[in-house]
């Protein structure tokens, strides 16, 4: 049987009152904005990878999704875990859900069903609202550590159509071996030019922390999975507007 889970909604300031709040049996830390799905990996997580808390203005907390590293994994191994997982980041009093893009896309529809709480497992869920903004001549490139057919799975597997993604333009990353200078020019002598394009939307650790000077050398507006938990941090948490008037 699911936890009926207990959510204390507003915003406490200096001089207010607590008064009574509740909180969930068995639930042992509060606070949390959002609940973050991650790999198992051993790389650096330096200050603007989604893995490092200090990335961001808000609290949030962490749950290590192992099946989804393991080569060997099912889809029905991974997908039980990541709903497992996401369960858990709800009863720890997360109000929203991500994860840390890429592969994790696959899974948003199974996410989104084990919780009760707005769940956005990929940056590439922003694209519908991209495209909308543009010029039907202009163009979205999307660099990615997916490859473009793992990148179209991902696009069904949100609800996104051909007729969105269709003309975006696709470079695939390795965050591992790709020097992030070197692919910007690249991107900025080659791609750029040739495909109109006009945003860059990020699915990739290759450039993490490192928006502002993607922006500033392509001289392009960049979207990212981090932009899009500014969004709902907002939606889910605000608070009362305070100031001189």
């Amino acid at each position: 049987m699911k936890k009926n889970i207990v959510r204390n909604w507003g915003y406490i300031g200096p001089a207010d009152e607590y008064g009574d709040l509740h909180i969930t049996e068995g639930q042992c830390f509060a606070g949390f904005v959002a609940g973050i799905l991650v790999p198992y990996d051993k790389t650096e997580k330096k200050i603007g990878n989604l893995a490092n808390a200090r990335t961001f203005s808000f609290p949030v907390r962490y749950a290590v999704v192992n099946s989804i590293s393991d080569p060997n994994a099912v889809y029905q191994t991974v997908a039980a875990e990541i709903a497992e997982k996401a369960r858990q980041l709800e009863a720890e009093g997360c109000r929203f859900i991500t994860s840390a893009g890429g592969a994790f896309g696959k899974y948003q529809k199974i996410a989104a069903a084990a919780v009760d709480l707005p769940v956005y497992m990929t940056a590439l869920l922003q694209l519908k609202w991209i495209k909308i903004g543009l010029k039907s001549s202009e163009n979205i490139l999307v660099l990615s550590d997916l490859s473009k057919e793992e990148a179209i799975k991902v696009f069904e597997n949100c609800g996104i159509s051909e007729n969105i993604y269709g003309n975006c333009v696709f470079v695939q990353t390795d965050p591992l071996a790709m020097d992030p200078e070197e692919v910007l020019r690249y991107l900025k002598d080659e791609v750029i030019p040739q495909n109109a394009v006009k945003v860059v939307l990020l699915d990739t650790e290759l450039f993490a922390g490192l928006r502002e000077s993607v922006k500033s050398y392509l001289k392009l507006n960049v979207w990212d999975i981090k932009k899009l938990m500014g969004y709902v941090a907002c939606a889910v948490c605000q608070r009362q507007r305070t100031g001189f008037i």
